[in-house]
């Protein structure tokens, strides 16, 4: 088994390839996520990614660590961003194009959920990579974070309404998969920074799977 941070680093950087796919397809299909971090790229295992300035605040100084709690949308602001899109597309159907489907909208809403996840999810791990001492172990699957990456790549192929909504949904199962993975491994190593970060995920976990 790879030993942290190169573990983690690696996982990362496949999960910031398929945040980058999650959110021009959120882009493509007329909706925006809520950007965590400023342009997600495969990272160097000691660099970390900026926060971006409008999700830290204007003003604010992003020189310490925040959490993904502290970062993480409230259903207020998720609500408004599914209105204003909601709003948009039916304005785009007024223009003459087709509108969505409850099914589309679902699908769009599922979507949305996945790509801020990842990007909480993110954070997190970056967090983890500054803070965990390079001695201690973390135990944790490669595997999910490639698997997550294929099936958001493969989700950006899709034509079918059906077929990208079966990607959707793998997805979703996946990242679900990658925290409860993840938590499990930060409560193995019984600590206080762990129990946070845990906390933290739990927390994400929490907003990926409410419907």
């Amino acid at each position: 088994m790879m030993q942290r941070p190169g573990m983690v680093g690696v996982a990362l950087n496949h999960q910031v390839t398929a945040f980058h796919t999650l959110r021009a397809l959120l882009q493509d299909r007329g909706s925006e996520p809520c950007v965590l971090i400023e342009e997600p790229h495969p990272l160097p295992i000691t660099g970390l990614t900026a926060l971006n300035d409008e999700c830290a605040g204007e003003g604010t100084s992003t020189s310490r660590t925040r959490t993904a709690r502290e970062l993480q949308p409230d259903s207020a602001s998720l609500y408004s961003a599914s209105v204003t899109t909601s709003s948009a597309l039916r304005a785009g159907s007024a223009a003459g194009t087709k509108a969505p489907t409850l099914a589309q909208m679902a699908s769009q809403n599922r979507l949305s959920r996945v790509t801020n996840s990842t990007a909480q999810l993110l954070l997190v791990e970056q967090n983890m990579l500054q803070h965990l001492p390079p001695e201690r172990p973390l135990g944790i699957q490669l595997k999910d974070s490639i698997e997550f990456r294929n099936i958001c790549t493969h989700m950006a192929l899709q034509e079918e309404d059906r077929k990208f909504d079966k990607d959707v949904n793998e997805a979703q199962q996946c990242l679900r998969t990658i925290i409860t993975n993840l938590i499990t491994a930060l409560l193995a190593l019984n600590s206080e920074f762990c129990a946070a970060a845990a906390e933290d995920l739990r927390s994400i976990l929490k907003k990926l799977t409410e419907d």
